[in-house]
């Protein structure tokens, strides 16, 4: 009897066992509605897959959406020759590990995409999923997050999205020759041909990117916002770092314009009060920022006022076909502190809009060198151009990016927002510095730019 009692003991206990590891694999494996959030493409809609195995799983999203966006070709060269997209899954979750702590499962993996490769660490509490995704130096980057509820695909009329996004765009650019060229028809031809086969908004914003950046223009971008999301870093997070090379030389590593020109002001009172001869400036990694940071910090380095560009938008290559000469410069609005949020926010309304230096009164007296490479970009470029121009700055290093318009954001609905250049930059002397970008007066590798300067200009 006893063993009897002993033997349904047993039982019971692998039964209840194996039905909890059932029930934990039901939560867990199958179709997940996701919401996948990046700076580079927003807050996108996706399904993604789970197969679980034991204490360990892979997800992936639609196989074969490459085939359907790229193109064959291109999508079995993607396949033979990167690991991106296995199987034509944009999105896919390797390595993946999880085990359940009382009512929580704790999942981790590597998150690969077309724009990166990330880990992956979340949770699964009362069927939701939420988890973030960090760069290899740890650094929160996005997140995925959803449950299994489901809606049918398409998930969005795509054609009609790529419908109005042309529509906008043809009307509002900078320069309407821009789409009457043979690069803006095959774009328009190919996302018109696929949007019938887009089943989600990833695929719909990877698509986007892949083609847009076949066009000869930057700052052209499509996102999906949901504003009840935020991922972000604190503001805390530095943007800036200052440190003293020697006696006489500071380095100051600012790896965006991000901040406010209060911000800028207050760095270089400190490398006033010190009393520096020889200051460095960073910029390898700067891709961009505020027109007012930027102005705020060559204004703290010029030493007379000058122009540095104009911004030209539809309304002046409507009524132009020359460039306007720097006697003409004084016809433009000029951009400054008290009015950058009201120009910006509709430039294009003005035929053009220019950069003035205006030095402040106490302005830093020292040697300048500004470290550049091809990740510098945006408003650093008109920065290091008119320094270099005004032979203020010596820069070293690599060409930069040659990314430099001016966007503006235009409501699509359904939270789609499409990002125009609605207006070119041109410097005093004609440069066009978009799809050209600056070159530097001492080319170095950028890797060995600071050693360089430090070392072989610089008079210890």
């Amino acid at each position: 009897m006893k063993n009897y009692v002993w033997l349904l003991s047993v039982i019971f206990f692998a039964a209840t066992c194996s039905s909890q590891s059932l029930e934990t694999d039901n939560i867990f494996e199958g179709k997940w509605n996701l919401l996948f959030t990046h700076d580079d493409v927003g807050s996108v809609r996706t399904y993604m897959n789970v197969e679980i195995s034991q204490n360990t799983f892979i997800s992936y999203t639609r196989k074969g959406a490459d085939k359907d966006i790229f193109g064959g070709w291109t999508s079995l060269l993607s396949r033979v020759f990167t690991n991106t997209m296995k199987e034509g899954a944009l999105l896919r979750i390797e390595n993946g590990v999880w085990e359940k702590a009382s009512d929580t499962i704790k999942i981790k993996g590597v998150f690969t995409s077309p724009i990166g490769k990330y880990y992956l660490n979340g949770i699964i509490v009362e069927k939701r999923l939420e988890a973030g995704l960090t760069n290899k130096a740890g650094k929160k980057i996005g997140f995925i997050s959803g449950d299994k509820s489901y809606k049918n695909y398409p998930l969005e009329d795509y054609t009609a999205l790529f419908e109005k996004t042309i529509e906008m765009t043809e009307k509002y650019i900078y320069d309407a020759k821009l789409v009457k060229s043979k690069e803006w028809r095959v774009f328009k031809s190919r996302m018109l041909k696929i949007s019938p086969k887009i089943q989600d908004d990833l695929e719909a914003v990877f698509a986007f990117y892949y083609y847009a950046g076949k066009l000869p223009f930057s700052h052209y971008g499509l996102l999906r916002n949901t504003e009840d999301v935020d991922y972000t870093v604190p503001t805390s997070q530095k943007k800036m770092k200052l440190l003293e090379k020697n006696e006489h030389t500071a380095y100051w590593e600012l790896t965006s314009f991000g901040g406010s020109a209060t911000e800028i002001d207050s760095i270089f009172e400190i490398i006033k009060d010190k009393g520096y001869k020889n200051l460095i400036v960073d910029l390898r990694n700067n891709t961009g920022g505020s027109i007012e940071a930027g102005l705020a910090f060559v204004n703290q380095l010029a030493e007379e006022p000058y122009y540095g560009g104009v911004f030209l938008t539809r309304k002046y290559f409507d009524n132009h076909k020359q460039l306007p000469d720097i006697k003409n410069y004084s016809s433009f609005l000029n951009f400054s502190s008290s009015n950058y949020d009201l120009l910006l926010k509709d430039i294009h309304k003005n035929e053009g809009i220019c950069l003035k230096a205006d030095p402040v009164k106490n302005r830093y007296k020292g040697k300048v060198f500004i470290l550049v490479s091809h990740k510098t970009a945006s408003t650093s470029e008109p920065v290091v151009y008119g320094l270099k121009h005004n032979k203020r700055a010596v820069i070293v290093g690599e060409k930069t990016a040659g990314a430099m318009l001016n966007s503006e954001f235009f409501d699509l609905g359904n939270q789609y927002q499409l990002m125009i250049p609605t207006a070119d930059y041109y410097t005093v002397d004609g440069l066009r510095i978009d799809q050209n970008g600056v070159q530097p007066d001492i080319e170095a590798n950028q890797s060995e730019a600071l050693e360089y300067v430090l070392n072989s200009l610089i008079q210890q």
